[in-house]
């Protein structure tokens, strides 16, 4: 066995997240919590480190890596976690190829993004090119749709407190500093960690959309 990276950083890791394409990169995102800093950084396939040199708000999140492509969301309110808006960030260039605060991803296939456009009354699905923004020719259909994301929610989010106590209703435990959550339309889903002295104990509760344990 051989070490091919090693690298011990300021704040501790939030995530990493591996590129969707063929082209083996992470980004890895850092969150500092007293301060509410936020920080990224890009391994690429060569193993070279690189920080994203740019002020990003703590209300930022990732959608997805593409290569050396990442893929930025907003929210559409700060105590919500519905996710708003694409920017899109050359990591090897270090510089912005565009945004659009009025589309929300859908999916991504190859270099094509599926998209939402919340402008007007109601929401319309598109397709634009990953590095442009320009929109496509490609018809999306209806019923396209991406997998499933879990929200990460930090004890400082209002939500983090209603499910706190939903967990409680099933087991004995309180979940601390923060929670992944996902609901589907068949299954809710909570990843949670209780501290444990110095370290966390990681548990996952499973119920069904009515709610009932599985």
């Amino acid at each position: 066995m051989q070490i091919l990276f090693q690298h011990y950083f300021e704040y501790p890791i939030w995530r990493l997240i591996p590129s969707l394409s063929d082209h083996i990169s992470y980004l890895i995102e850092l969150r500092e919590e007293r301060s509410k800093q936020v920080f990224f950084y890009f391994l690429n396939d060569s193993f070279h480190l690189k920080k994203i040199d740019i002020q990003l708000d703590w209300w930022i999140g990732v959608e997805a890596v593409v290569a050396q492509n990442v893929i930025f969301h907003g929210f559409l309110q700060q105590d919500l976690p519905i996710h708003s808006g694409i920017k899109v960030w050359d990591a090897e260039k270090n510089e912005w190829q565009w945004e659009n605060e009025f589309l929300s991803l859908v999916n991504i296939e190859g270099e094509t993004i599926w998209a939402k456009n919340s402008l007007g009354s109601t929401d319309t699905l598109l397709t634009v090119e990953l590095h442009t923004g320009n929109r496509t020719d490609q018809v999306p259909k209806e019923n396209k749709t991406s997998s499933p994301v879990a929200n990460i929610i930090t004890k400082d989010q209002p939500y983090f407190a209603e499910i706190a106590f939903f967990i409680s209703q099933y087991t004995p435990y309180q979940p601390t500093d923060y929670l992944e959550y996902l609901e589907t339309p068949a299954h809710i889903i909570v990843s949670y960690f209780v501290k444990n002295k110095k370290k966390y104990n990681n548990y996952l509760l499973v119920t069904s959309s009515c709610g009932d344990e599985l």
